[in-house]
């Protein structure tokens, strides 16, 4: 159930990182003046960019069988039907790579949007830009790095 749970919260920090980034795209994509974004949301924000960001640097760079390994006994859902067991047992791999599919996809918005709408882009949207393109680099580098 530890797995479930933790896949709940940290589904839902994924799930408030891309409405609140989506939503700062829209919100440039169909303003003719930069839009206001409030000083508390810009810091929130760009930290939750960045937590999420470090998550799918890590995802990435995690080969399958380099993380898990023995099963700790009190880690297994005790009495559960073989399916939930199974489920809770991909979690970690399905989020990964929701993870990485959502922050590629704002990540690149953002960038399409600042290039394309650099009068009236907020920093919001410019440091979720610049986040995703300092983080993008090294994580593609220790992606596709040879010899793991």
């Amino acid at each position: 159930m530890q797995r479930i749970a933790t896949a709940v919260v940290v589904g839902a920090v994924l799930a408030l990182f891309a409405i609140v980034f989506v939503y700062a795209i829209v919100q440039v994509w169909q303003s003719s003046t930069e839009p206001t974004v409030s000083e508390g949301l810009l810091y929130a924000a760009t930290g939750l960019a960045t937590v999420v960001g470090g998550a799918v640097a890590v995802a990435v760079s995690v080969r399958p069988g380099a993380a898990g390994g023995a099963k700790v006994p009190g880690d297994q859902l005790a009495g559960s039907p073989l399916v939930i067991r199974i489920i809770a047992d991909q979690l970690p791999n399905v989020l990964n790579i929701v993870y990485v599919v959502v922050y590629a996809a704002v990540g690149v918005a953002a960038v399409v949007t600042w290039v394309t709408h650099a009068d009236v882009t907020t920093d919001l949207v410019k440091n979720m830009a610049t986040t995703f393109l300092a983080l993008a680099i090294p994580t593609a580098g220790g992606f596709f790095r040879l010899g793991r």
